[in-house]
C-alpha cells in the first residue's frame, strides 16, 4: 500500500490486520453525518471521537480511499474502533486546517 498523503489529509490506519488510508472529504462528511443522523459538525465530531459504532462504521465506509473497507469492517474488534476514531480526528483536523488561527487573524487590525 502506498503511504498516506498527509498534505491531502490522508491518515493510514490498520484495522483487524487490514491496512486502510482514510481521508475526510466534504462528501465523506455528509455520508457520516447522514449515517449518524447528526445535524451539526459538532454532533458528528462527538459521535466519531466517542467511538459510536454507527459513526465508526460510516467513517470506514465513507472515508476509505485505499484498502479493503469491507474486509476491515469484518475483522474489526473493539480496540480498532478507537484507532479509527483517532485517525478520523486527524483527518478532520487536516480538513479544517488552522481554522482557529485563521479566525484570530481576521480579528487583527493593521
Amino acid at each position: 500500500m502506498r503511504p498516506a498523503n498527509e498534505a491531502r489529509g490522508e491518515v493510514a490506519v490498520t484495522v483487524g490486520g487490514v491496512d486502510l488510508i482514510l481521508c475526510a472529504t466534504l462528501g465523506g462528511l455528509a455520508g457520516v453525518s447522514a449515517a449518524t443522523k447528526s445535524e451539526t459538525f459538532a454532533q458528528m465530531f462527538r459521535k466519531i471521537c466517542g467511538g459510536e459504532p454507527n459513526a465508526i462504521i460510516a467513517v470506514v465506509q465513507s472515508w476509505t480511499v485505499e484498502g479493503d473497507a469491507v474486509a476491515a469492517l469484518k475483522a474489526m474488534k473493539i480496540p480498532d474502533m478507537m484507532k479509527i476514531a483517532s485517525a478520523a480526528e486527524r483527518c478532520m483536523d487536516a480538513l479544517m486546517g488552522d481554522a482557529a488561527g485563521n479566525a484570530d487573524a481576521g480579528a487583527e487590525k493593521s
